[in-house]
């Protein structure tokens, strides 16, 4: 059996953890550990908060059997997998907990100083505790490796889409004669300050001077609510009602307008965390040949070509993102020629069966130990 502690709503539509339970369903029984939620594959704690969340995780220990491999999920879910102390703990997706961020005033500035420090020292006995510690692209693995001392146990597992979904051949028909005479451009995932849509925007305000019938859409989850009213007046501000779409559709339909759109936007803001680059986004661009326009992310660089499968700006420069979104819309040639490359990689690379590949390999090197 494997438990997985995932603190939250359970959700196996999330890109990465719900891919990695339905392959490790294929092999054995699986039970998610999450805060709330019904269903059969799950074990609910009903907490209200992470500290309760924790505490009512150990009493999971009576649910165990010698060979019950745990899975903890980002910080929290590792710690509670260290709190129950029992079968082989295996700790997926680490967040590195050092870097610049932003902070909305200097109380939040020490309070999140102090916050880091103290889960850097938790992560460390975390990974001494694991048998297995799979990251989510190379820059990860680099970090914990030389800031962790994590060697020998560390994987790359790279958040990879499923290319049944993510094809350039996955169309909506209704939605491409919508848009037909528009210019797409795209932001998928999240919508924050820390994901540049303003950046996106006030180069948006540069683009449609030089390209006509420009439509900038944000496909996203969630819109951080207290930056809602900042992105609503810089689209006021330069008149781009017309031009800007906020829309929130199912998993399974970001392809269709991904396949609809000319360019796929990462705008990054140049923090330490960032630069890590295990974005969903990247992968799932390229799957549906989407040339990238994106923040010059060092961790990027390790994994993709920049004029090859990548366009770089430098973060948080408008006018940069303009001058090569402008660049690439107007040179059709070299669009193709990023599709094509980005379309052959994945088939060859980043793609979600290759990954599932190394799942399986250390699913079994930890079973074969306990």
């Amino acid at each position: 059996m494997i438990y997985i502690f995932c603190y939250g709503k359970y959700n196996p539509e999330k890109p990465r953890i719900g891919k990695i339970a339905k392959t490790l369903e294929k092999i054995d029984d699986v039970k998610w550990i999450v805060s709330e939620g019904k269903s059969s594959k799950i074990i609910s704690l009903n907490s209200k908060n992470k500290i309760e969340y924790l505490l009512k995780s150990i009493k999971i220990r009576k649910y165990l059997s010698n060979g019950d491999i745990l899975l903890g999920y980002m910080h929290i879910g590792a710690l509670a997998g260290f709190l129950v102390n029992k079968g082989a703990l295996w700790y997926e997706y680490p967040d590195p907990w050092k870097g610049w961020y932003y902070y909305n005033s200097v109380e939040d500035s020490i309070k999140w100083k102090i916050g880091r420090r103290i889960f850097y020292y938790i992560e460390k006995n975390l990974y001494k505790k694991a048998k297995a510690v799979t990251t989510a692209s190379p820059a990860q693995q680099d970090f914990l490796i030389n800031q962790h001392g994590v060697k020998e146990n560390c994987e790359i597992v790279l958040n990879c889409p499923d290319t049944n979904l993510f094809t350039p051949k996955n169309m909506d028909e209704n939605l491409k004669e919508k848009f037909k005479d528009k210019r797409v451009l795209i932001h998928i995932g999240y919508i924050g300050r820390e994901y540049g849509a303003d950046i996106l925007i006030k180069s948006l305000h540069l683009i449609k001077k030089e390209i006509k019938n420009v439509i900038l859409i944000f496909l996203g989850s969630y819109i951080a609510k207290n930056f809602t009213p900042y992105l609503n007046n810089l689209i006021k501000k330069f008149k781009l009602r017309e031009n800007v779409i906020f829309d929130r559709v199912p998993y399974y339909r970001v392809p269709h307008y991904l396949n609809i759109a000319e360019i796929g936007y990462i705008a990054f803001r140049d923090r330490y965390y960032n630069h890590m680059g295990g974005a969903n986004k990247l992968f799932e661009y390229m799957a549906c040949g989407l040339p990238v326009v994106s923040s010059r992310m060092w961790g990027f660089k390790l994994m993709v070509e920049e004029g090859k499968n990548i366009i770089f700006a430098k973060p948080e420069d408008e006018k940069d993102f303009y001058s090569k979104t402008v660049m690439l819309l107007q040179d059709e040639k070299l669009r193709k020629y990023i599709s094509k490359n980005n379309i052959k990689i994945t088939k060859k690379k980043y793609n979600w069966g290759s990954q599932e590949k190394k799942l399986l390999h250390i699913y079994k090197s930890i079973s074969s130990e306990i």
